[in-house]
This record gives C-alpha cells, sequence and structure tokens, in this order.
C-alpha cells in the first residue's frame, strides 16, 4: 500500500508475482480501508532505509511493526535502530 520511493523499482521486481494475482500493489488507499487489506495478508512488510541525512540508520517510532504485531500476521521489517532492538526482534 502506498507510493514510496521505490514503489517502482518493487514493481519491476515483484510484476511476475503481480501477474499471478500473489503481490498487489493497491497505491495510495483512503485510510478506512488499510485494515481490511492489512487483514487479507499473509506477510507483512515495514521495509526502512538508512536515514540519508543524518548520522542513524532509522529515526522514528517502530508504531508500524506494533500495529502488525497486534494483527498476529508474519512480519518482515528491516533491522535498523531500535526496529531492530531485541525488544521488538524474536531473534
Amino acid at each position: 500500500m502506498g507510493n514510496g520511493l521505490l514503489h517502482g523499482e518493487m514493481r519491476s521486481a515483484l510484476a511476475a508475482y503481480e501477474k499471478t494475482g500473489r503481490v498487489i500493489f493497491t497505491g495510495s488507499l483512503p485510510s478506512n480501508k488499510v485494515a481490511d487489506y492489512l487483514d487479507a495478508s499473509d506477510i507483512l512488510v515495514s521495509p526502512h532505509m538508512p536515514h540519508a541525512r543524518r548520522a542513524v540508520d532509522f529515526f522514528g517510532s517502530p508504531t508500524k511493526l506494533f500495529e502488525y504485531m497486534a494483527m498476529g500476521k508474519g512480519i518482515v521489517a528491516s533491522r535498523l535502530e531500535q526496529a531492530g532492538r531485541s525488544s521488538l526482534s524474536m531473534t
């Protein structure tokens, strides 16, 4: 969901899966539809990149990860700063 900086690159990389319907790129969605799409997903992804203009890998709140955990879904996330610390990660 959404249209991040790597949207085009991800869409190209997953084109074969998109053709089979195993991956769906929704683009931006109204906030009242997001939970429905997350619930229909088997695996939730929270990718992050190191901050380009700061001396830290990741700065922000891992709120999205907490939301994903509350849904009881499988999660794939970047292992950066607080998002990769043992309080959140399972390994």
